[in-house]
């Protein structure tokens, strides 16, 4: 483990090499600058108009990653997670001024980004389509909620984490450990859903992550 930049694991062992030579320092920057930077530049383009007529609505596409973490890419979940706390600065500091705010924090979703659109749509409870998507998102606009999800488990999940936050991150660490030692890897989202099946990761992590030690 190199302590230089303390994401980067060597151990040959581990076999994670390929992914954590995306942790440099350009993955870091592009991470920022597309998943924290272009809400951050939205705002300062449009937030002094929407103050100037006593209104506007900000609607932040984040990520569940954001609440739960990206188990193998770090700078995926801390750019999420800065999206996350700058939409409630956003909340919290223009409220009064009439400008709303809601962050979608998606799991699951059948979209490119998986490797699947709406033509090869794969059935699965832990998978949904962006129609199913877009609806609840939707819903959550005309209910002006703040946090919004696309899955139930996503609230369920996070609320467990609040509510032990160290169980939470020994339950992380053992997911990490069975997903390679039943694939050997640690790659994006899809292969890990896939691989363990109609339960998904999610349900998996839902059964290790709060076990007691």
């Amino acid at each position: 483990f190199q302590a230089e930049d303390g994401i980067r694991d060597r151990s040959p062992s581990r076999g994670l090499g390929d992914v954590y030579k995306r942790q440099e320092n350009n993955c870091w920057e592009n991470a920022l600058n597309v998943n924290l930077m272009s809400h951050v530049y939205a705002a300062k383009y449009l937030l002094p108009n929407m103050i100037n007529r006593n209104q506007g609505y900000f609607l932040q596409i984040i990520s569940a990653a954001a609440l739960l973490s990206q188990i193998g890419d770090a700078a995926y979940s801390a750019s999420k997670s800065a999206a996350l706390s700058f939409a409630e600065s956003l909340a919290i500091n223009n409220g009064h001024l009439g400008i709303k705010v809601s962050a979608v924090c998606p799991q699951y979703i059948a979209t490119p980004m998986l490797g699947m659109d709406k033509d090869n749509f794969t059935k699965n409870k832990n998978l949904i389509s962006t129609q199913t998507a877009a609806r609840r998102i939707i819903k959550g606009l005309i209910e002006e909620r703040f946090l919004i999800f696309t899955d139930d488990k996503t609230n369920k999940l996070f609320k467990k984490k609040s509510e032990n936050y160290e169980s939470w991150i020994i339950g992380m660490q053992k997911l990490k450990q069975k997903i390679l030692d039943e694939t050997g890897k640690i790659g994006s989202t899809w292969p890990i859903l896939s691989h363990f099946g109609p339960s998904g990761a999610s349900e998996m992590s839902s059964q290790h992550q709060f076990h007691p030690v």
